[in-house]
């Protein structure tokens, strides 16, 4: 598998860069998003993945929606 760190990730939310927290061991990727608002959101991952064969970039995205009650 491979080992990512943290600065080979990005995160971003409805297009914003967020900050986020990384455990390299879990690779569980956790982000604060208490102030998100009703509605739908996207959130992109992208991260720099180094091969043998130079390094490549892979994106992962997905919506959700909020439901405020």
């Amino acid at each position: 598998g491979v080992i990512l760190s943290r600065h080979d990730i990005d995160v971003y939310l409805d297009g914003q860069p967020m900050r986020f927290d990384y455990g390299e061991s879990s690779g569980r990727l956790t982000c604060p998003t208490a102030s998100l608002s009703s509605g739908t959101h996207a959130v992109e991952i992208e991260a720099i993945i180094e091969t043998n064969y130079g390094s490549r970039t892979a994106r992962k995205r997905w919506t959700f929606t909020v439901a405020r009650h």
